[in-house]
């Protein structure tokens, strides 16, 4: 019987692959959103002779792919830090309104890179947040399971018809109360949608208490 127990345990171990992370370090937060460095050696071809600003123009580039998967991408702010290195913040709007997804990207010594990703609320000004719609979490853990990989995004960039769209029904069910704010806890418990549709499937919201009996 224990034997029968083990085996089974391994089995679910093996589970579905995963892409592999080559991140160096993650940072908690109390907010929904994850810190962590990443090698940006790893994203050009001669990383030998490789500058700090190429390595984070190459990680720039990398995540604003992904970020264009999953909302519309606002033009790129840099600002001149004192040591003469060089901070870029991406941005993409998402469907819900009033939310954006910001990715910080700081450079570090030895051609690493600072990465923070978080969603922000926009109202009354952007700031982070313990509790959000189910499709910005959604949005967050899609980008942030690609970015840790260093990899480009698997899915295509959303285009303007189908974020005016996926906009229309965010804005409807909001003011129908259907897209309540949850914690990243809740977020974990809610019923995924049964079926995927692609760049056909309409925005998704928590099923209500009728909706679930």
């Amino acid at each position: 019987m224990k034997r029968s127990i083990l085996f089974a345990l391994l089995v679910a171990g093996c589970g579905h692959a995963h892409d592999a992370e080559v991140v160096s370090s993650y940072q908690a937060r109390n907010t929904i959103g994850q810190a962590f460095s990443a090698d940006t050696t790893r994203l050009v071809p001669n990383a030998n002779t490789m500058t700090s600003e190429e390595g984070i123009k190459a990680l720039a580039t990398l995540l604003d792919d992904q970020l264009s998967a999953v909302g519309q991408l606002r033009p790129d702010k840099t600002t001149r830090n004192a040591d003469g290195t060089t901070t870029i913040e991406l941005e993409a709007e998402l469907p819900a309104p009033g939310w954006t997804l910001r990715a910080r990207l700081t450079p570090k010594p030895e051609q690493m890179c600072f990465v923070l990703l978080e969603p922000l609320a926009t109202q009354p000004n952007e700031h982070a947040v313990d509790a959000a719609p189910w499709s910005v979490q959604d949005a967050y853990e899609t980008v942030r399971t690609r970015a840790v990989t260093l990899m480009p995004s698997k899915l295509p960039p959303m285009d303007a018809a189908r974020f005016a769209r996926l906009r229309q029904e965010a804005t409807a069910a909001a003011a129908a109360g259907r897209d309540p704010l949850l914690s990243a806890a809740e977020f974990v418990r809610v019923p995924r949608p049964l079926t995927s549709e692609g760049a056909d499937a309409e925005y998704y919201t928590p099923p209500g208490p009728l909706q679930t009996e």
